[in-house]
């Protein structure tokens, strides 16, 4: 995996700010994004994480999340367009 890039997307169902205030998602990022890239020789391009998702999530909430990811694919690659009705579907 050398010379690869690495996004690391994370969701979870705790709200964000405790991630944040926990210290959960910095331990991810020590563990997960830099040590694992570092031994495999990939380069950390971006992180993103959502907190907060769980059953029942509006897709309101779901859309604006998936408009997140595809702004941050656009800064580091080409646009891409998410579509609403199935936020899994990404079209080119």
């Amino acid at each position: 995996l050398k010379g690869r890039k690495l996004i690391s997307l994370t969701v979870s169902g705790a709200p964000a700010q405790w991630v944040e205030k926990s210290g959960a998602m910095e331990a991810h990022n020590r563990i997960f994004a830099v040590h694992v890239a570092a031994i495999c020789g990939m380069e950390v391009l971006d992180r993103l994480h959502f907190g907060g998702i769980a059953p029942g999530i509006s897709k309101n909430a779901a859309e604006q999340a998936m408009g997140q990811v595809a702004a941050m694919l656009a800064r580091h690659f080409a646009p891409v367009k998410i579509a609403a009705a199935n936020p899994s579907a990404v079209l080119p």
